[in-house]
């Protein structure tokens, strides 16, 4: 039963492309030692603002993502469900949470250590392609949240986009690249 549960959680883990990088068994062992959470109702899984210490793998229940408006009124940004990853975000420096989510039904989570993550990354790879690699996770990230048909207004993603090729198509014209997640049309 237990070894099932760590094949889920891995095969979980794995739809996100971030975690490409990584052994099956380093996965297995991060996820051995991640802790297990309950939240009810309304209850905060993360707080915005805070420094970040995990990130959470949703394995049961809902999630609303919200951001604090100057006003002092919560704007939501979406929620998330089993399978989602939420506080990511505290991957990026400074590492703190730039949101708060809170459960919107019983909910079950996997808090995943980010700092045993960034060790790992830093042994593994140089300061900048751990840099490259972050931010190809939020831009891809950004794409499955803001991609329709696969277009998307160009101006709010290109920060995000600086360390990749352009690639300059005509219109109608389909292209098979590979690597290529997008076609962004500006």
């Amino acid at each position: 039963m237990l070894d099932e549960l760590l094949a889920n959680r891995v095969r979980a883990i794995r739809c996100w492309p971030c975690f490409s990088l990584f052994e099956q068994a380093w996965l297995e062992q991060w996820i051995s030692v991640a802790t297990s959470n309950s939240a009810n109702v309304g209850e905060m899984i993360i707080a915005e603002g805070l420094h970040a210490r995990r990130l959470y793998l949703v394995e049961s229940g809902r999630v609303r993502v919200s951001r604090k408006l100057s006003s002092g009124h919560d704007y939501t940004l979406g929620t998330s469900g089993p399978g989602s990853l939420i506080g990511d975000y505290g991957l990026l420096s400074p590492g703190i949470h730039s949101a708060t989510c809170r459960a919107m039904e019983p909910t079950k989570t996997l808090g995943l250590s980010i700092r045993r993550l960034q060790d790992s990354l830093a042994e593994r790879f140089s300061q900048t392609s751990v840099r490259a690699w972050v931010r190809l996770h939020f831009s891809l990230r950004y794409l499955r949240q803001h991609c329709s048909f696969v277009l998307l207004s160009a101006p709010p993603f290109l920060p995000l986009a600086v360390p990749f090729d352009v690639l300059a198509v005509s219109v109608g014209l389909r292209t098979h690249t590979p690597g290529v997640a997008a076609v962004l049309c500006c």
